[in-house]
């Protein structure tokens, strides 16, 4: 993180962010590597697949929050402030 801080002047909760995210990844790449184990590379698959079906249902999910929320933005729009 020192070379790019040297470069590029981020802030210090921009750098935390940028950590957190390197973070996650190194975890999710050991996870990979610990499908080369036998015991458990049944496990891990799992949580793969779960993973991946998470996504499609976040899509739906956040297409509906958006949805409802444009109808009740228009339906707030017509109540009369009193």
């Amino acid at each position: 993180m020192t070379l790019i801080n040297k470069y590029i002047s981020f802030g210090t909760a921009n750098i935390r962010i940028v950590e957190a995210i390197l973070i996650l990844n190194m975890w999710f790449k050991s996870m990979y590597y610990m499908r080369l184990v036998t015991e458990i590379a049944p496990l891990v698959e799992s949580i793969f697949v779960i993973m991946n079906d998470m996504l499609y249902f976040l899509l739906i999910f956040m297409i509906g929050i958006c949805a409802f929320s444009e109808a009740f933005f228009i339906i707030g729009k017509n109540q009369v402030m009193v």
